[in-house]
């Protein structure tokens, strides 16, 4: 096959790639037909579609999951390409295990389910390995004649600190034909495929572009762009002008609408060398060391009762799942990984969660890192297609993203030193803290409340609730009566200082 064949062949795959986001949306957002939608609800009543990650419309529809795995039909256009590239799938999968697992099932293909997380939520440490995973993927797929098509941020999902690539569908054997591509019989579409080699292709580039703002700081522009699926941002002139690594993927994808070796090579070499790292903020990143427990997980003779009481936690219950929420650097979340969880961690700090993510991926942990503020964990996520879209019936503001609260449900939840901040700083109710806790628990709750010690009553400045706060909003008691609407029984462990007390909620 020569190179402009090949190069026609992906930009139509692409092309369909990108036409079946702008029709998966209706009225509400999401429509009723779409199988890449499955409906989940919470205890407590949510009812939302679940977008899954990594599938597109073109070449098969989603029928069903469970747990464990997604199970996806084969559209027939697309099953000669589909068992060629899954024969040379196999090969690969014999020696690498970076793309989703995926067996064959009669006429479906069955998908490995992995945990959904979004690009925006990744820690800054992880778009870059995520851009240098997508990099050093295509190249290696070469070789077993098999080529990246779709090397977008959302297709890319993280096995705790491995990352996975998810969309099947966006790698192809390098020997199909063409004859496809006659198969299309709508005139618009193929006007569309024609005009697409005059278009400038952004799949690298948004990954290139998100990835230069973070070695400039602009962490919040990255994650905006990350989160807008359809669009590209502009980068400030002040970032632009040395950005030469978007500039090299914008000059040779014109120019060939593929990536060659050699600058596949250059590109990871340069981002290989970039740090995009977050300056710590200097209290959060030596939280522990500062209260003198960062103890030794081995020896537990220094232990506080704090550590100690969540160590008998832990092993009372042995969760297999535990997400730890407002984790800071990490010990706890650790400290769970090491009895036998696996282990999701949020904090609002980019710089001690991406601080965990480098620790986890160099001790090899299954502990899943994000940048996740508490109070987006119920919230959902809406993007706005702009006006510019090709289907003006689309262009509005559609529900894209899954909120935390569904995707993150975990046996067991941590919430350690973290709700006198959300009441007290942020004035969010107890109420509303432990409809999300509950919510995004599936049996045990670990709650950590502080009381109104010198501590907090002696910086009023911060905790500026704390001057009209009442007993019946914020305590041990208010949080035990609250959470007795969602939980069956509670239990009480000591901590450190004394005036702080640990509930743990059984559902």
């Amino acid at each position: 096959m020569n190179q402009k064949t090949l190069s026609f062949l992906i930009i139509f795959v692409l092309c369909l790639a990108v036409a079946s986001c702008y029709f998966e949306t209706t009225d509400d957002g999401l429509s009723d037909e779409l199988s890449e939608y499955f409906y989940t609800r919470t205890e407590t009543g949510d009812d939302e579609r679940f977008p899954f990650l990594g599938f597109d419309l073109s070449s098969g529809r989603i029928t069903a999951s469970d747990d464990h795995h997604i199970f996806r039909s084969i559209n027939k256009p697309f099953e000669e390409i589909a068992l060629t590239t899954f024969n040379k799938y196999k090969k690969y999968a014999e020696h690498h295990r970076n793309i989703v697992e995926t067996s064959l099932d009669k006429s479906s293909f069955v998908h490995k389910r992995y945990i959904t997380t979004y690009p925006f939520e990744w820690t800054s440490g992880m778009i870059k390995d995520a851009f240098l995973f997508n990099l050093k993927l295509a190249l290696d797929l070469k070789k077993y004649g098999l080529l990246l098509i779709d090397p977008a941020p959302n297709n890319t999902v993280f096995d705790y600190t491995r990352p996975v690539f998810v969309d099947f569908g966006g790698i192809l054997a390098d020997d199909f034909s063409p004859k496809y591509v006659n198969r299309i019989t709508n005139e618009e579409w193929k006007r569309y495929i024609l005009d697409i080699e005059e278009r400038e292709p952004e799949i690298f580039q948004k990954f290139a572009k998100a990835f230069v703002l973070l070695s400039y700081g602009k962490y919040d522009l990255a994650r905006k762009m990350l989160m807008n699926r359809h669009r590209m941002y502009i980068l400030g002139k002040n970032v632009e002008d040395n950005a030469d690594i978007v500039q090299s993927v914008k000059t040779h994808k014109l120019k060939t609408h593929t990536l060659s070796d050699d600058l596949y090579r250059s590109l990871i070499k340069k981002v290989e060398a970039i740090s995009v790292s977050a300056s710590p903020h200097q209290f959060n990143y030596n939280y522990y060391k500062n209260k003198n427990e960062n103890f030794d997980f081995k020896d537990r003779k220094n232990w506080k009762q704090k550590q100690n009481s969540i160590y008998e936690i832990l092993n009372r219950y042995k969760p297999e799942t535990v997400i730890d929420i407002g984790c800071n650097t990490g010990w706890f979340s650790i400290l769970a990984e090491r009895t036998g969880a696996r282990v999701i961690s949020i904090d609002s700090d980019e710089a001690v969660v991406d601080y965990l993510y480098q620790y986890s991926k160099e001790h090899n942990l299954n502990i899943l890192p994000l940048k996740i503020n508490f109070e987006n964990l119920d919230k959902k996520y809406y993007v706005k297609i702009g006006s510019d879209c090709e289907f003006s019936e689309t262009c509005k503001n559609v529900a894209l993203y899954a909120a935390p609260i569904l995707r993150l449900k975990s046996d067991m939840t941590f919430c350690l030193a973290l709700v006198h901040h959300l009441v007290l700083h942020f004035g969010m109710s107890a109420e509303k803290v432990m409809n999300i806790l509950a919510r995004i628990t599936r049996k045990v709750l670990v709650l950590e409340v502080p009381s109104l010690d010198q501590v907090i009553l002696s910086n009023l400045s911060y905790y500026r609730y704390a001057r009209d706060i009442k007993k019946e909003n914020y305590g041990v008691e208010c949080f035990i009566n609250e959470g007795k609407k969602y939980f069956k029984k509670f239990r009480i462990y000591p901590s450190t200082p004394e005036s702080r007390t640990i509930i743990v909620f059984e559902k």
